[in-house]
Parts: C-alpha cells; sequence; structure tokens
C-alpha cells in the first residue's frame, strides 16, 4: 500500500473514523482505524462492535495519487503526529509490515496490527427511507441534546425514529424536557411503515452525532434490521446496534391547549437568558419569566453571589394550526391571560436556541404556571418541565 494524499483532508477523513474507536477495550485492535486504498480512492473504517463508521475519500475531495494499493491499520498516534505536520501532503505506505508516513521532509515508522484481525462493517440491504442531508442534519441536533445517556433508562440514551407515511419523526427526552422534530422523507410505495422503520427504534446519541459527518451529501439513505440501524451517502457509511428499551409515550406530554403564547427572536432570547444566568449558581435553582405586557421579565437569584432582572419585549399572538406540516403540533387557545410567571431552567432554553439561526422565531406557549411549558419552531417542538417556585 502506498499513497500520496492532501493531508488536512486525510486527518478529518480518519478522525471521523476515529471518533468511533473506543478509548479502552480489551480488544487492542479495535484501537485502530483500517484504511483502504484502492483506484477508487480510500476508506476509513472504524468499528468498535456498537457502532461502526466508514468514510471514503476521492480524488473529488483533494489531492490524492494512490501509487499501489492495499490496507493497513492506523492508530490515535498518526492523527496527533499528522496535526503537527506543516506540509500540505503526506505520504502514506506499508513495508514489511511496518506503517511509514513522510512529511515535512521527515518520516516516521510505526508498529501495527494485522488488518485480517479487524471486524469488517456490516452492511443492512433492506429497502431504504431517503431522507436530505440537511434536513437530518438539522433533526439529529435539534433532539440529540435533550438524550439522557447517564440513564439508567437506556431508551432515554438515544433518539427515537418513527416513520408515519412520508414524515420521519424523531423525538428524545431526558424525562425533565422533550424535544421532537419532523421532517419529509421518500420512502417506497406500498411498504409498510413499521417495515422501514419499526416501532421503539432507538438509536444511540453517540451514533448519531458521528451520522452528523455523513449529512453534508444531498441524500442520506436510513435502512433497518432487526437490531441494528445504516445511514448510508456518498460519503460513507454509519451501522450502529439499536439501544434496548422501552421508549416513553411522548405525545402524552406535548401540550395541545394555552393560555398565552408569546414570539420571541431566538438570539435575542439566549443572550437575555446568559445574561441573566451571570449570578447563577452552579446548583441551579431556575429562573423566575414573568411575561407581561409584551415583555419577558428574567429573574436570577444567587445565594451569595447577587441579583440580576433582564427586560426581553416580546410579541403576543394567536398561535397557528401546525408547525410541522404534517398536521401536528400548534394548539388552541383556551384563555388569553394577561401575564404569567412561570420558572424554568433557563440552561434548556439555552440549549433549543444553540441550534436555531439567531433570527429564528420561536412560539411559546404557556398553560399555567406548574405546566409543561412548550416551545416551537420551524419543525421543532420542545417541551420543558417547569420548577417549582416554592
Amino acid at each position: 500500500m502506498k499513497f500520496l494524499v492532501s493531508k488536512d483532508t486525510f486527518l478529518d477523513h480518519l478522525q471521523r473514523a476515529a471518533a468511533v474507536s473506543p478509548k479502552s477495550t480489551s480488544q487492542e485492535v479495535l484501537k485502530y482505524v483500517k484504511v483502504t486504498a484502492s483506484p477508487d480512492g480510500l476508506t476509513f473504517l472504524g468499528n468498535n462492535n456498537e457502532v461502526a463508521f466508514l468514510s471514503r475519500l476521492t480524488e473529488d475531495d483533494g489531492p490524492l495519487e494512490v501509487m499501489a494499493p492495499g490496507e493497513a491499520l492506523l492508530n490515535e498516534r498518526v492523527i496527533r503526529l499528522c496535526r503537527e505536520l506543516a506540509d500540505e501532503s503526506i505520504e502514506v505506505s506499508l513495508e514489511d509490515g511496518q506503517l511509514r508516513i513522510q512529511g515535512d521532509g521527515n518520516s516516521w515508522q510505526l508498529q501495527t496490527q494485522d488488518t485480517a484481525e479487524f471486524p469488517s462493517l456490516k452492511q443492512i440491504e433492506s429497502d431504504p427511507v431517503i431522507v436530505g442531508g440537511g434536513g437530518l442534519a438539522k433533526a439529529i441536533t435539534r433532539t440529540v441534546f435533550a438524550c439522557d445517556v447517564q440513564s439508567t433508562r437506556y431508551a432515554l440514551g438515544g433518539v427515537l425514529f418513527e416513520l408515519k407515511g412520508d414524515f420521519l419523526h424523531l423525538a428524545a427526552t431526558d424525562s425533565r424536557r422533550l424535544s421532537h422534530h419532523v421532517l419529509r422523507v421518500q420512502v417506497k410505495q406500498g411498504v409498510k411503515d413499521t417495515d422501514l422503520i419499526a416501532d421503539q427504534t432507538v438509536v444511540p446519541a453517540l451514533a448519531l452525532r458521528n451520522a452528523l459527518a455523513l449529512c453534508s451529501a444531498d441524500e442520506v439513505e436510513i435502512r433497518q434490521d432487526a437490531s441494528a440501524i445504516q445511514f448510508s451517502s456518498a460519503g460513507g457509511t454509519l451501522w450502529c446496534r439499536l439501544v434496548e428499551g422501552r421508549f416513553p409515550a411522548f405525545r402524552d406530554v406535548i401540550p395541545n391547549d394555552y393560555e398565552m403564547c408569546v414570539r420571541a427572536v431566538a438570539g435575542p432570547l439566549a443572550r437575555a437568558i446568559r445574561q441573566a444566568k451571570v449570578v447563577d449558581q452552579k446548583e441551579s435553582t431556575g429562573s423566575d419569566f414573568h411575561i407581561e405586557d409584551g415583555v419577558i421579565h428574567i429573574d436570577q437569584v444567587g445565594q451569595d453571589i447577587g441579583k440580576s432582572k433582564i427586560h426581553l419585549p416580546v410579541e403576543t399572538h394567536k398561535m397557528p394550526d401546525s408547525v410541522h406540516g404534517d398536521g401536528e403540533g400548534g394548539g388552541t387557545l383556551i384563555a388569553n391571560k394577561p401575564s404569567m410567571l412561570v420558572r424554568i431552567e433557563g440552561a434548556y432554553i439555552l440549549d433549543l436556541c444553540k441550534t436555531l439561526d439567531a433570527t429564528a422565531l420561536i412560539e411559546w406557549t404557556c398553560m399555567g404556571s406548574n405546566m409543561a411549558q412548550k416551545f416551537e419552531c420551524d419543525g421543532t417542538t420542545y417541551v420543558v418541565m417547569p420548577l417549582s417556585q416554592e
């Protein structure tokens, strides 16, 4: 094996595959990335037996010349080395079982392992659900942050995928807040939804964060079998085992009625919350949001620190019927309260704002100070449980 490649492009693809490699494992070979060189380009495969990621590099991605096909295992030392090189290109070769790297006029020889010991990428051959790469990236970004990866309820450590006709629903919750996003997809006609995406399909949060690297492509294909799911695009493939356990009935906690609705711009709302939280203490007790006369007043108190009072002008208005385009979302105005006081963990609202454009409009509907608060924007429904005001 021998090839000459752009250092930055090579490093980028190597890091994508290495992101799934375990830091600690009894199988030392899993700490490596399998690099295969062929006339078509390079592939980089990382695999921890629960999640596998294959990244493809071709001449379209940057300068690449394959002088001799072959394969080799590369570990994190190669990543560290590439970060220290100044040359735009590097040469990588395998000679007599030794990995050789040349760059900056210098050379390095590194020990490696037998590629035959590295597990191959499993492939799922079922009918795909086809989704736009940008749409899938948005859906993942707007839900995965709400997972609880530390929970003993394993299903809370992933994102639920649910197919309903031409719409794919993603939902995640840590039991204190819930994020739900809907996007349109392409499916094979005449095939049952559950034959494409089974009920209770929960994808691990870590795997989905790695899947974002595939979403720069125009289309991503999603396939599933009894125990795993696969995401494929022109840039590569991610395969992972599904999370065990039942995901809660998330629609049951999304309020349909409301007594007050305000419209806030994501950027100014996030800034106001950050300003209020300057006096927040490490163990936050939440922020008081007092909505009255077209203004959100945010009060924060930090014991032995101080207090803040921030004012943000907003618009009150009637809620549209749906924010998803599939008939879900929206709500019914059953009262028109002039004011409302609710205590919420401001960091939860910030988490949503981080996934939005600064100019995005957020619809905040309230149904009582002790009821779930609903935030909707561009296909996303976000529900946050309030804190006690005692």
